[in-house]
């Protein structure tokens, strides 16, 4: 992402940049580090910890925070007021790679439908549709004092085109597969799943196989008075559960 700020010119190579790349996941922030050399004048900071966490201690600190492929993984509601809570009064947020509860793979097969429902299913903890993440991160941003600005599909459209699939193509659409079948084989039946599972395989190594992924990005600004706050029985809560 950091690199794609500097590609996308997001962010000016000739301004004073100050980042702080955060994952609860050692190993990503520790695969974070390889970046390649950055503008003079920007520097980057790396830290292991939840969002939850890095809002405890960093209230009201940023300018711009960039949630990737983050919010469908974590309580909606809990997850916006850390979000904003990072920000000082009217800054940005980019929320991406929200899902929003379409996975279609192409050509159909019979399975398709209850395999998808059950994918979909498995995504939703605790009464929350986190697999319509997308649509109901809007609802949550305004509730939450938030301005809406851009909102756009980040959708996945994975096909085979001259050459195949690329490398990256390919790893994905195998962990999607692997995602199938841990959340569905037991739906069901592990024999007719790996039937199905067969038939994609068979498809990918064709070059027949599309896949589509439905999700949003969000962007918009903090409450210019100030960010709302969970409140910390809640949100400790949600650090013990962690």
């Amino acid at each position: 992402m950091v690199e794609r700020l500097l590609r996308w010119r997001l962010l000016s190579p000739k301004r004073s940049v100050r980042l702080l790349a955060v994952d609860p996941d050692a190993n990503l922030v520790a695969a974070t580090r390889q970046l390649r050399t950055l503008p003079p004048r920007w520097r980057i900071e790396f830290d292991v910890a939840s969002l939850a966490e890095l809002a405890e201690r960093a209230s009201g600190q940023f300018d711009f925070v960039i949630a990737h492929h983050l919010l469908d993984l974590l309580p909606l509601s809990s997850a916006v007021a850390d979000l904003l809570r990072l920000l000082r009064p009217g800054g940005v947020f980019w929320a991406t790679l929200n899902f929003d509860g379409l996975t279609e793979w192409f050509p159909p097969l019979a399975l398709d439908r209850t395999i998808g429902a059950a994918y979909h299913a498995s995504m939703d903890q605790a009464g929350e549709q986190r697999s319509q993440t997308g649509r109901r991160l809007l609802a949550a941003l305004r509730a939450a004092g938030a301005q809406l600005g851009a909102i756009g599909s980040s959708d996945w459209v994975i096909a085979a085109r001259e050459g195949g699939y690329t490398a990256d193509e390919l790893v994905v659409l195998e962990t999607m597969l692997e995602f199938h079948r841990q959340a569905t084989a037991a739906v069901v039946g592990p024999t007719a799943f790996e039937r199905w599972l067969l038939a994609r395989q068979r498809q990918i190594a064709a070059g027949e196989l599309v896949l589509i992924v439905h999700q949003l990005d969000v962007a918009g600004r903090a409450p210019a008075s100030g960010s709302t706050v969970q409140p910390v029985g809640a949100r400790r809560a949600w650090s013990r559960a962690r």
